[in-house]
């Protein structure tokens, strides 16, 4: 009874009395696929139903860690970077008071508790000898997310509903190409590094990956990403240590990686916008069968590889020799740069013309897009944000509000609701506090790089974690979870390989049941978030079926959970109102902008359920909230159609009355 009794315990995660976590590799390569490919598969986790599960799920295991008494290795690097974002969480919790839309700022709390109960639960349980499981459970997500939406583009008669517009910019499973490549660049800095230091089954694994996230970036035609991924690989060989041996990897992998983009842009089904279901099922399969092959020799020339730095000792004199070569080339082929685009004061001249010259509207061949560095409207949006940031220069409009700012004050038609860019639209929506939090948070993994650099995976950890911080200066990569998750965990892998051994310490009672306390609140608020938007998303999809009932009484039930939220009664009203009741639908629209006033939409939506003097005032509304709205202008030239033809209705009948009149 006690040899099995004991055996028991050192099952159980192995916990002793002393409250020590001593094995929790795959606990962690778990938690991070887990996270990062159910996000990914869930839309990248942009719809807020996914802030719930995901960071309730976080929590728990913050929370299971905290209860189990693990003894943390924690640092000051540690500390900081959960300071900052647990200040950045409260910052945008405190802008309630401010902002113009409270709903949009609720809900910006709700999906900032994901990063800050993913941060809470690294710092627990990564440890600097289970980093390397935590980027692997990264990769391998990543991956299985890649091998998917590849399959959608290779398979298009099998995978899915296939769009005629065959061959567009690939999004799915994450719902957005450009999230999309961030995402795969991220995965193929962590395949490069697996595939250079790695055991042997891993980097053969992770070599026949490079070629399928490489043909995943190419197909979402992500401009950025592909900017991102080079400007990383760059810093990802500069701050290795054995920076000659991981090039000579990606050297090695470079040539298959490159085949199957070069047969992949030769298909004309599958790069351009209008294409056959024929075709491109052909293409496809074709297709598929060559990166089948070409991921086969990537994965053995890699064992190749590792057989002749094993087999084969060269001597220093070699090496420096060889080194020196590839720096000869990298300067000549710079050499050729520079004297085919000009000078880097040219070069940087030309990049900007170009970001300020509007797309082509026509673009049936999408590798063209690969060379047009057009700005596609982000010029506006960073223009309208800090034309917020200025207005609001210390508090921010508040959080969630630049999408109200920007349909009030855009200078374009374009929609759009976020700035494309992490950084502005903190400054904007938070002002000088938040963007100097979200700076603390995001800067903590880049000064522990130095420390980190004697660790194998270190470099592509960064790589990625670079990766990320450059393409969310474009994008709204914030706003896909998946995307900002993968890059928070690589950079608990950089804080955790740059730890020294005097940083681990028990945890005082008194901290640990402030912690227990602190978690399982900031649990209660997420499963709160999650019951309400549960009920919106299920009130959504019954009006969609046209079970209005149903549809109102999900809607009110949402009240319960979200009560300070418009949602529920624009729900609410959206069922009423297709049910034929339109008082009753007057009354929540009214409700609903009782709670988010500057939201144009329920302006709208209140127009459509009045008539007469009430309906002009709601549209008057509307307009001047959002003075360029296509939908305002054809409803504007809709009624004004029909109050003419009123007009004309009552002028005949007003003749018609004086014929009958003058005939009596």
């Amino acid at each position: 009874m006690v040899e099995t009794a004991g055996r028991l315990r050192v099952f159980s995660f192995r916990v002793g009395l002393g409250g020590r976590l001593a094995d929790t590799r795959l606990v962690l390569g778990l938690t991070a696929a887990l996270a990062v490919g159910g996000l990914a598969f869930a839309n990248g986790g942009y719809f807020p139903v996914s802030w719930g599960w995901s960071a309730l799920g976080l929590l728990w295991l913050a929370l299971i860690a905290l209860a189990l008494g693990v003894r943390p290795e924690v640092g000051r690097r540690e500390l900081v970077l959960l300071a900052g974002l647990g200040l950045l969480a409260g910052w945008i919790a405190l802008s309630v008071l401010w902002t113009s839309s409270v709903t949009g700022t609720v809900l910006e709390v709700e999906r900032t508790l994901v990063y800050l109960g993913a941060a809470l639960a690294g710092i627990l349980l990564v440890r600097r000898a289970s980093a390397p499981a935590l980027l692997l459970g990264l990769w391998a997500a990543i991956s299985v997310v890649a091998a998917y939406g590849l399959a959608t583009r290779l398979f298009p008669d099998r995978l899915g509903v296939y769009d005629p517009i065959a061959a567009s910019r690939l999004s799915d499973p994450v719902g957005y190409w450009n999230a999309f490549g961030i995402l795969g660049a991220m995965g193929l800095l962590l395949a490069l590094g697996h595939a250079a230091r790695s055991r042997p089954l891993v980097r053969c694994t992770a070599a026949a990956s490079t070629v399928v996230l490489a043909l995943t970036i190419y197909f979402t035609f992500s401009r950025g990403s592909w900017i991102a991924l080079f400007t990383a690989l760059a810093a990802t060989v500069a701050v290795d240590r054995r920076r000659l041996q991981l090039v000579t990897t990606g050297l090695v992998l470079l040539p298959w990686a490159a085949l199957a983009i070069w047969a992949a842009s030769t298909s004309t089904a599958l790069t351009h916008r209008i294409s056959a279901l024929e075709q491109a099922t052909h293409d496809g399969h074709g297709l598929a069968a060559i990166t089948i092959g070409l991921a086969v020799g990537a994965a053995l020339s890699v064992l190749a590889l590792d057989w002749l730095e094993e087999a084969v000792s060269v001597p220093r004199t070699l090496q420096r020799l060889y080194g020196g070569t590839l720096v000869f080339l990298l300067a000549a082929a710079l050499l050729v740069v520079v004297g085919h685009y000009g000078s880097p004061v040219r070069m940087v001249d030309r990049a900007y013309q170009a970001f300020n010259t509007p797309a082509p509207n026509s673009q049936e061949d999408l590798n063209n897009r690969l060379f047009n560095l057009s700005s596609n409207g982000r010029k506006e949006h960073y223009h309208t944000a800090w034309q917020q940031a200025a207005a609001h220069p210390v508090l921010g409009g508040g959080a969630g509000s630049y999408g109200s700012y920007w349909f009030q004050h855009r200078r374009t038609a374009a929609p759009g609701r976020d700035a494309h860019s992490l950084y502005l639209e903190t400054f904007a929506e938070l002002g000088i506090p938040g963007l100097l939090f979200l700076a603390v948070a995001l800067g903590v993994p880049l000064a522990a790089v130095r420390r980190a650099r004697s660790s194998p995976l270190a470099a592509a950890a960064f790589g990625a974690y670079a990766a990320y911080l450059l393409h969310a200066a474009i994008d709204w990569d914030w706003e896909m979870p998946a995307v900002t998750l993968t890059a928070l965990f690589c950079g608990l892998a950089l804080l955790a390989a740059a730890r020294g051994g005097g940083e681990r310490r028990p945890l005082r009672p008194s901290v640990r049941w402030v912690g227990l306390g602190a978690t399982a609140a900031l649990a209660g608020v997420a499963l709160l978030g999650l019951l309400g938007n549960a009920a919106l998303s299920a009130s959504s999809q019954s009006a969609h079926g046209g079970h209005y009932t149903r549809a109102a009484s999900q809607a009110r039930w949402a009240r319960h959970f979200a009560p300070w939220s418009a949602e529920p009664w624009r729900k609410l009203g959206e069922a009423e109102l297709s049910s034929g009741q339109s008082a009753a639908a007057r009354t929540s629209f009214q409700s609903a902008i009782d709670k988010n006033p500057k939201d144009w939409t329920l302006w709208f939506e209140l127009a459509q359920a009045s008539s007469g003097g009430a309906r002009t005032a709601a549209l008057t509304k509307a307009t001047r909230l959002n003075p360029l709205s296509p939908e305002l202008k054809a409803r504007a030239r809709v009624d004004a159609k029909a109050d003419r033809a009123k007009a004309h209705a009552d002028r005949a009948h007003t003749r018609a009355e004086r014929r009958a009149r003058r005939s009596r």
